[in-house]
């Protein structure tokens, strides 16, 4: 992984502007050599992620590390000054790693930093990932054993978190799906349907015991059932529906068709899964979200509310002013 003292190369714009003609020249030659179409769009991808790279990279060039000289004035109204060195923060997006450089404020070195002017124009989430990649990430791990995601995301975009950051990840996220569902409005009447439904799907989830609690003995003879094996996961749901007129063949049929979309609890019962509750929790809530259509809203919702609550000041921030082209900075 490359940081930003790596990559102030790479993000010069006459670079950029000459590796956007060489994509336009391998394309043309690709079609009079007659280049098989799949090792072209590999090909293609490749390229245009370095692109996505050199830009992100150029981006926080001409931000800069936000220095506001040797002291200012804090959100809060008292002065902070200058801390020694440069602090560096990760930021992992879809187009690779950057180690963003920062000046940062607060009362004295060794104490808490308390503002950090680069990050608020910027509105970076309080992890390392990217919003984006938190999007697809999750996208991913609603659908799929958090094992397979990292693989996955390796194939496509050459990043690979852990296993662990993504399962964190999710309990992160949950932490805001009930005040989305909160905010959404509720249906209109006349969009209702004429009877109201209401389902419970009981599933037994596969439990993970908790550190302090005491194994099960592996080769206990005692006939009685194991207990703290699995926790019963009730999934429920509410509805309306409108009266639907069926004739006996295809009331027949209902029962034997595949039914398509598996319940949510399905995703949680793979071989091999074990969750805690807040954990299996957690997922509920996220991949609900996810089978219900709302994602896209879900994510907009919660970058909105991130962002408020990591830069309440953003407001008082003036923008940066960027350069022209010709007043570019260019890397040696």
């Amino acid at each position: 992984m490359a940081n930003m003292n790596q990559t102030s190369v790479d993000c010069n714009p006459e670079r950029m502007d000459q590796a956007l003609n060489d994509l336009k020249g391998y394309v043309a030659m690709a079609a009079a050599q007659g280049f098989a179409a799949h090792e072209v769009e590999a090909d293609i991808w490749r390229r245009v992620l370095r692109l996505g790279h050199q830009a992100m990279g150029l981006l926080f060039q001409l931000v800069g590390t936000g220095e506001v000289g040797e002291s200012t004035v804090l959100p809060e109204g008292r002065e902070g000054r200058r801390l020694e060195g440069r602090h560096a923060r990760a930021y992992q997006s879809v187009f690779g790693y950057f180690e963003v450089e920062r000046s940062v404020y607060g009362s004295r070195e060794g104490q808490k930093i308390e503002y950090v002017p680069v990050d608020t124009p910027l509105q970076l989430p309080e992890s390392a990932f990217s919003y984006l990649l938190q999007d697809g990430t999750q996208g991913l791990a609603v659908e799929h054993a958090y094992r397979h995601v990292p693989e996955t995301l390796g194939r496509i975009l050459d990043v690979k978190p852990t296993v662990d950051r993504v399962e964190r990840m999710n309990q992160k996220m949950a932490q805001s799906v009930r005040g989305f569902r909160q905010s959404r409005p509720a249906p209109e009447p006349e969009s209702e349907g004429a009877l109201c439904g209401v389902s419970a799907d009981g599933k037994g989830v596969p439990m993970r015991r908790h550190a302090p609690e005491v194994p099960i003995a592996a080769h206990d003879r005692d006939p009685k059932p194991k207990t703290n094996r699995k926790k019963r996961a009730v999934v429920g749901a509410v509805y309306t529906i409108d009266p639907f007129v069926r004739t006996p063949e295809e009331s027949v049929d209902s029962l034997v068709r595949d039914r398509g979309d598996e319940p949510l609890s399905i995703k949680m019962e793979r071989s091999g899964m074990r969750w805690t509750l807040e954990r299996a929790q957690a997922m509920l809530d996220v991949r609900s979200t996810y089978v219900n259509g709302d994602w896209d809203a879900f994510m907009a919702y919660r970058i909105e509310k991130e962002t408020q609550r990591l830069y309440p000041h953003r407001a008082l921030v003036e923008p940066i002013d960027m350069p022209e082209k010709s007043e570019m900075p260019i890397a040696a």
